[in-house]
C-alpha cells in the first residue's frame, strides 16, 4: 500500500507500510541488517539501517572481502568497498538516501545547476538535512555563503553522528571535517517557506491569505536548491509546499540576475502513464506551471538513473537569464574546463566528483522520452504534438538532403529552387535533416559564386552578394512559403517555444520537453507539411507564374 492509498482510506501513516517495511522488515533479499538509529522528532520519524543486500553482493563475496585468504588474494579482499554494508536512511518510512548512491544522487541534484550559473557565490539549500547537498555546493571555490534552511535541527544532529559519509568535507582543500561547520556554511533551523516569503516575496502584501510580512534588504542568491519532500508524497505538507504561490514566487524574487533554481521532482515520468494532472504527480505538474509563469528564461528537466531509488529520478533547473541557458548547452570539453577552473582540489588527490563530468552533463541536456509523452498527453493537447514531432504522430519522416532533394537554377525565375527527388504524400509531415548546411554548401560551390565565402556565417553576413540572395531565395521563399506557387508550408517550431500555431496563436511556453528533446533537429533541419502530393521532380516552391 502506498501513501496515496493509505491517505485515501483515512488511515494514519505507518512507517512500516512504506519502504521501511518492504526493504527492511519484509526484505527477503537481505543477507543481514542492523538498526543504527531510530529517532522521533516533532517533525518526522528517522530510521537508519545498515543492510547487506544480496542484490549487490553474495555472502561468500562479503566473507572474502573481510577475511582475505592466506594463500590467495581475492578480488573481494582487494576491493572491500564494493562488498560492504550499505547504510540507508528512512524518513517516516520512506527511503531518502543510501551510502552507496548518495554521491550519484546529490551530484545530479547540485552540479548541473551550479555549472549553469557563470559564477555562483551565494547559494541557499531548502531541506537537505543529511548534509550531502551542502557538501556538493561547498566543492565550488566561487561559493562564499551557503545557507541551509532545514526545519528539523535534530535531523541535522542525527546526520552528523550517524551519516558522516554524507556530510564530511575533510577531503575538500580549505574546508573542515564536517560540512555543517565549514566557515561558508550558514545554518537556519526554520520553516523554509516562512524564511523565503518574509525576506523576498515582494508581492506578499497583495495576498490576503498569507501571514508573512515581506522584509526588504536581503542579499540576492545566485542558486537555490530545493531538496525537500517529493512532490508525489501524499501528505498535507507536500501539498502546501508545492502549491504555495507566495513561496514559489519568493524563490524567483530571491534570485539574482543570472539566478538558477534547482528542484528534485521525484520519480521520472513514464510513457505508460496518463497526463500528470491525473496521477499522484499532480503537485509536480502544478509547481512546474507555477515556475513557468514567473518569468524564467528557460526550464530544463533531466533524469538520473543511479540514485538508488529503484527507478530514474527527475530534476528541474530554471534559468533566470540567457547566460544560464547558454551554459546548460555547453559541450563536454567546456564543462570539463569549467570544472577544472572552479572546483576545489581534494586532499586525497582523487577527482572531486565521482559521477558528474562533461559527458554526464551532455546526457542531461535533453529530456527523456517519457517527459515528451507526458507533455503531449496534457488536455488540451499542446499544438506542437499535433504537427508531427509528438510521440503519437507516426507520419513524421526524416529525409536527408542528399538522397531526397536537390538545388537547381530556374532560368524563368532567375533563382535557385529546391526540388524533390522522391514522391511525398500530402500532409505527411517531414523534416529535412541538415537542410541549412546542405543548401549553404551547394551555394558555396556554385559557379555563380563571385565572392569567396568560407562559412555559412560569411554567406549570411553578406546581404549584397548573389549567393546571399540565392540563399534567401531558397530558405525565405521556398522554405517559408513566400513564393507564387507553394507545394509545402513550413511548420514554425522553434527552440524558444514562441512559434505560432496554424491559427497564429502562441504555442506552449518555456517548459516544453518536446521541443527541448528535438532541439538539435531544428538547429540543422526544417519541418514541412506538404499541401498536396509532391511527385519526384516537383519543386517545393516556385517563384514564377
Amino acid at each position: 500500500m502506498n501513501r496515496a492509498q493509505q491517505m485515501a482510506m483515512g488511515g494514519s501513516l505507518n512507517p512500516l507500510q512504506m519502504d521501511l517495511g518492504d526493504m527492511v522488515h519484509d526484505g527477503d533479499y537481505l543477507l543481514d541488517k542492523l538498526e543504527i538509529a531510530s529517532v522521533k522528532t516533532m517533525f518526522q520519524q528517522i530510521d537508519i539501517y545498515d543492510m547487506l543486500d544480496m542484490g549487490s553482493t553474495r555472502l561468500s563475496s562479503y566473507r572474502k572481502s573481510i577475511y582475505p585468504g592466506k594463500e590467495k588474494t581475492y578480488y573481494e579482499s582487494s576491493n572491500p568497498e564494493l562488498f560492504t554494508w550499505d547504510r540507508v536512511i528512512f524518513l517516516d518510512g520512506v527511503m531518502q538516501s543510501a551510502k552507496q548512491d548518495n554521491e550519484a544522487y546529490h551530484e545530479a541534484l547540485v552540479q548541473p545547476g551550479m555549472f549553469a550559473h557563470p559564477n555562483p557565490r551565494r547559494v541557499a539549500i531548502i531541506g537537505g538535512g543529511e548534509g550531502a547537498t551542502l557538501r556538493e555546493v561547498l566543492k565550488h571555490d566561487t561559493v562564499i555563503d551557503a545557507k541551509m534552511i532545514e526545519i528539523d535541527e535534530i535531523m541535522v544532529n542525527v546526520s552528523r553522528e550517524y551519516l558522516p559519509e554524507w556530510n564530511s568535507c575533510d577531503d575538500i582543500v580549505g574546508s573542515v571535517s564536517n560540512c555543517f561547520k565549514d566557515p561558508r556554511s550558514d545554518m537556519y533551523y526554520e520553516d523554509a517557506m516562512a524564511w523565503f516569503i518574509t525576506r523576498y516575496d515582494q508581492e506578499g502584501d497583495d495576498d490576503d491569505d498569507e501571514d508573512y510580512d515581506y522584509e526588504d534588504g536581503e542579499e540576492l542568491l545566485d542558486v537555490i536548491i530545493m531538496d525537500a519532500l517529493d512532490p508525489q508524497e501524499a501528505i498535507p505538507f507536500a501539498d502546501v509546499l508545492y502549491n504555495n504561490v507566495a513561496f514559489i514566487r519568493s524563490l524567483f524574487y530571491a534570485l539574482s540576475e543570472d539566478g538558477v533554481l534547482v528542484m528534485q521532482l521525484g520519480e521520472t515520468a513514464h510513457q505508460a502513464y496518463p497526463a500528470e494532472e491525473l496521477t499522484d504527480n499532480l503537485n509536480r505538474a502544478k509547481v512546474i506551471k507555477s515556475i513557468e509563469s514567473l518569468g524564467f528564461v528557460s526550464m530544463h528537466i533531466y533524469d538520473e538513473e543511479h540514485c538508488g531509488f529503484g527507478g530514474p529520478w527527475s530534476f528541474l533547473v530554471a534559468c533566470k537569464s540567457n547566460n544560464c541557458h547558454d551554459n546548460w548547452y555547453k559541450n563536454p570539453s567546456q564543462i570539463e574546463l569549467a570544472m577544472h577552473k572552479r572546483l576545489r582540489r581534494s586532499v586525497s588527490k582523487k577527482p572531486m566528483l565521482k559521477y558528474f563530468d562533461g559527458r554526464t552533463m551532455q546526457s542531461y541536456q535533453y529530456p527523456t522520452f517519457g517527459w515528451e509523452v507526458s507533455f503531449c498527453r496534457k488536455d488540451p493537447t499542446p499544438a506542437e504534438c499535433k504537427v508531427g514531432i509528438g510521440y503519437s504522430n507516426t507520419q513524421l519522416k526524416h529525409l536527408s538532403f542528399d538522397e531526397n532533394f536537390e538545388i537547381k537554377f530556374d532560368a524563368t525565375s532567375q533563382s535557385f529552387e529546391l526540388y524533390s527527388k522522391v514522391d511525398i504524400p500530402k500532409l505527411s509531415n517531414f523534416l529535412i535533416d541538415d537542410i541549412v548546411m546542405e543548401i549553404s554548401n551547394e551555394l558555396l560551390k556554385h559557379e555563380d559564386n563571385t565572392l569567396p565565402f568560407n562559412s555559412l556565417a560569411e554567406l549570411l553576413g553578406s546581404s549584397e552578394s548573389s549567393l546571399s540572395r540565392a540563399y534567401i531565395s531558397i530558405v525565405s521563399s521556398a522554405v517559408r512559403g513566400e513564393c507564387s506557387d507553394a507545394n509545402v508550408e513550413q511548420l514554425e517550431v522553434w527552440k524558444d517555444g514562441k512559434a505560432k500555431e496554424d491559427d497564429g496563436s502562441n504555442r506552449t511556453g518555456i517548459y516544453n520537453p518536446l521541443l527541448d528533446r528535438h532541439l538539435t533537429k531544428f538547429e540543422t533541419g526544417l519541418l514541412f507539411r506538404p499541401l498536396r502530393d509532391i511527385s519526384k521532380g516537383d519543386a517545393l516552391c516556385t517563384n514564377h507564374s
